[in-house]
């Protein structure tokens, strides 16, 4: 669980909170070291002091020794006859309050997987992929040829100019999102440690999809068209197409802004909100770096918001909102759009499936909703005035 705020809280959080989370520092520890390095971790750092162990902490042999030293020290003879009564433990999901918030993430994520699942289209040309819920299938995915990959390099060539002034940003991306979200609204364990959590399982479910997707789709990457990329970071080995970073960015931002808001993604994206801003940004940024073309951000972004309207779906029955995802239109000369934030309108909305209700999902979404007490909704779904339930 990624942790913003405090110095002591950020270094101690990303030292306990994994190698990754030490080596980036406090904002960005907590969110490398994931949900149960900045949780464990970062909350125990920032929240009750720096260097402090205890339960819940990472192991140390020099803890270990201590524990057992005391143990001899203090106990005397014990022939193993119980001398507590046990705390109950429910058997519905108010045990989940008995769990610390990595292990109601990891809870939840193996719901979500059970549930979501990516495959190849089914009587389609190969390279087709296809999201499903429960078995049934809510998006479609088609490859651009190698034509369309061809001319869309020219915006790869275009957004190389930014390289100068978007280092700082291309480069904190890499591993870390989160903080970047942090900034358009408050986002710390002692406030809404759900809202982290629920923000942070749309990018662990983004992923999810993402990596069958990938491997389902297989695209070049920029530099296999031409060698005067050169892209700024190292290329990853995966497929181009769709974009990861694009798909995690805005199913962030979908939950996020139907968290602050009760907006489903279409309304947000037309009304230009600063989630669906940011994620274009950080779309985008892969782009000026040279690992992606303008048509992966888009049909990542596409993805993505499908993946946090689903995240939302799943957590109270609603309708969700599907169909296939398109490409960009192409002028009469073959050249492709540019990934704007607009062509997201057009989200595919052809039919809606209603999924059965994961108990899980629906109380971690209670608990990250409650946390934005100044959003006043009622019951229903999204419409024109603008009240969603949440």
């Amino acid at each position: 669980m990624p942790v913003y705020g405090g110095t002591s809280g950020g270094t101690s959080g990303g030292t306990s909170g994994g190698t990754s989370g030490g080596t980036s520092g406090g904002t960005s520890g907590g969110t490398s070291g994931g949900t149960s390095g900045g949780t464990s971790g970062g909350t125990s750092g920032q929240v009750r002091g720096k260097n402090v162990a205890h339960a819940e902490s990472p192991a140390s042999p020099m803890m270990n020794a201590a524990l057992v030293t005391t143990r001899d020290g203090i106990t005397g003879h014990w022939d193993g006859t119980p001398s507590m009564v046990p705390t109950p433990i429910p058997d519905d999901d108010a045990y989940l309050d008995m769990l610390g918030l990595s292990g109601q993430a990891s809870v939840l994520e193996s719901a979500l997987c059970s549930v979501v699942s990516v495959g190849e289209a089914e009587g389609q040309a190969e390279g087709q992929a296809e999201v499903r819920i429960a078995g049934q299938p809510v998006a479609r995915l088609a490859k651009p040829d190698a034509d369309y990959f061809a001319h869309d390099l020219a915006w790869v060539r275009a957004y190389a100019d930014l390289r100068g002034e978007r280092i700082e940003e291309i480069h904190l991306q890499l591993d870390d999102l989160l903080s970047f979200f942090g900034s358009l609204g408050y986002l710390g364990p002692s406030r809404r440690s759900h809202t982290m959590l629920m923000l942070d399982m749309a990018r662990r479910l983004a992923i999810h999809v993402e990596v069958t997707m990938k491997f389902i789709c297989r695209a070049a990457r920029p530099i296999d068209l031409a060698i005067e990329v050169q892209p700024m970071i190292q290329t990853p080995d995966h497929s181009s197409y769709p974009s990861g970073h694009a798909m995690e960015a805005f199913a962030i931002a979908t939950v996020l802004h139907r968290l602050q808001t009760g907006q489903g993604p279409l309304e947000g994206i037309r009304n230009g909100a600063l989630p669906f801003r940011l994620a274009h940004r950080i779309a985008v940024n892969r782009t000026v770096a040279g690992v992606h073309f303008p048509v992966d951000s888009h049909a990542g972004a596409s993805v993505g918001c499908l993946v946090g309207d689903a995240l939302h779906s799943l957590a109270h029955g609603v309708p969700l909102p599907c169909g296939d995802i398109g490409l960009p239109a192409r002028d009469d000369g073959g050249a492709t759009q540019d990934f704007l934030l607009p062509l997201l309108e057009d989200l595919p909305q052809d039919r809606e499936l209603t999924p059965e209700v994961i108990g899980v999902a629906n109380t971690l979404w209670s608990k990250a909703a409650a946390e934005w007490p100044a959003l006043d909704t009622g019951p229903g779904d999204d419409g024109d005035d603008g009240e969603a339930e949440t």
